[in-house]
């Protein structure tokens, strides 16, 4: 009712935040030169000789807002902090600093398949990885239809998943995780999951599930597809955010630049 007043008057309802990172930092701590050998290693133990280790922060003050039913695409060179930073979002790392909020449940399109078991067939290997996004028993037995459907993958679904090329366990994971309506997806480079035909089914999904009100965050170098399905892009740039904007705006200001 109250959606409906406020449309009469021409005021859009507010969207809520799905995403809202504040002050984020991380760092990686590694040794500044590594071991040739054990018996090295122990010497130095015996003696209390302490390695020298260096710091590399990945991540610089990083504060980002997503809103429900936003596309967000997330630019930068090799290094730049992406992946890491959807990482921290999904729980797989821990930040040094700064605080991650998450309005709702997130699924991670990572690294699709992991969890996955060789020896186990399609078809097990549904409930498995379904299990390990949060899903119950029964929660997979009703997508299992849809999942085998959209992955194409009808006639080895119950062959073991080691007879898989890696574009169709990709497939597979892609599927899995698409039959899920999460507040917040998170895809590091999983667009590309097959051929030109699949990757436009990937992309139908993703639309079909924003106007749902589903939020996306998109990490990768595929600027055509980001132009074309982002609301805004983030360009970030030895882990810190260079540039946010419309998407269009951003791309163009990174592919002018020289490196």
């Amino acid at each position: 009712m109250i959606t409906r007043y406020l449309t009469l008057f021409g005021i859009e309802k507010m969207k809520s935040n799905v995403l809202l990172i504040e002050n984020l930092t991380k760092s990686f701590r590694f040794q500044d030169e590594p071991y040739k050998s054990i018996k090295q290693l122990f010497v130095d133990f015996i003696k209390g000789k302490k390695t020298k280790e260096k710091t590399f922060t990945v991540l610089k003050n990083i504060n980002l807002k997503i809103q429900e039913g936003e596309i967000v695409g997330l630019i930068g060179l090799n290094g730049a902090g992406k992946s890491t930073l959807l990482k921290l979002i999904a729980g797989i790392l821990y930040p040094d600093s700064g605080q991650i909020k998450v309005n709702g449940s997130v699924v991670p399109l990572i690294e699709l398949g992991a969890g996955f078991h060789p020896e186990f067939s399609g078809f097990e290997n549904i409930f498995l990885n379904g299990m390990v996004l949060g899903l119950s028993k029964k929660e997979v037995e009703e997508r299992l239809q849809w999942i085998i459907d959209f992955s194409e993958l009808k006639d080895f679904i119950n062959r073991p998943l080691k007879c898989y090329s890696s574009g169709m366990q990709l497939r597979l994971g892609f599927s899995i995780a698409a039959s899920i309506e999460a507040n917040l997806f998170l895809v590091d480079e999983s667009l590309a999951v097959g051929d030109y035909t699949f990757i436009q089914k990937c992309l139908a999904r993703i639309i079909e599930l924003q106007k749902k009100g589903c939020s996306f965050l998109i990490a990768s170098h595929d600027l055509t597809t980001l132009e074309t399905l982002a609301h805004r892009c983030i360009w970030l740039h030895k882990g810190e955010v260079k540039l946010e904007g419309e998407a269009q705006n951003v791309i163009r200001s990174y592919t002018s630049q020289p490196y």
